[in-house]
């Protein structure tokens, strides 16, 4: 056991440093690890800022983050928005429609 003041082993974990404080409309918050690869994967890859775009995001992201059944859809809407973001800045793709969310609404 360590005393106060301590730092025991450190790590270089990449997820350490790709932590991510997601803030949803409604004021709440939930921390995620492993998002800017996700990211970066799916720019990468040339994937559209579209609904079925971020469904893959909140699949690959719930890999390594709890993220409850009925939250998918808020998750979703929020990681849209997360990668129009990424996307815009990094030179990658524009959503296909005019919505602010990429859906048709």
């Amino acid at each position: 056991m360590l005393g106060k003041g301590e730092a025991g082993p450190s790590c270089c974990c990449s997820s350490e440093r790709d932590f991510r404080m997601l803030v949803f409309p409604d004021g709440g918050r939930a921390g995620v690890v492993g998002l800017e690869v996700i990211l970066a994967e799916m720019a990468a890859a040339g994937r559209p800022v579209v609904a079925e775009t971020a469904e893959e995001i909140v699949k690959r992201l719930a890999k390594r983050n709890y993220i409850a059944a009925g939250s998918r859809r808020q998750y979703s809407d929020l990681l849209l928005k997360e990668y129009q973001t990424y996307a815009a800045s990094h030179g990658g793709s524009r959503p296909d429609d005019k919505s602010p969310t990429g859906r048709g609404v």
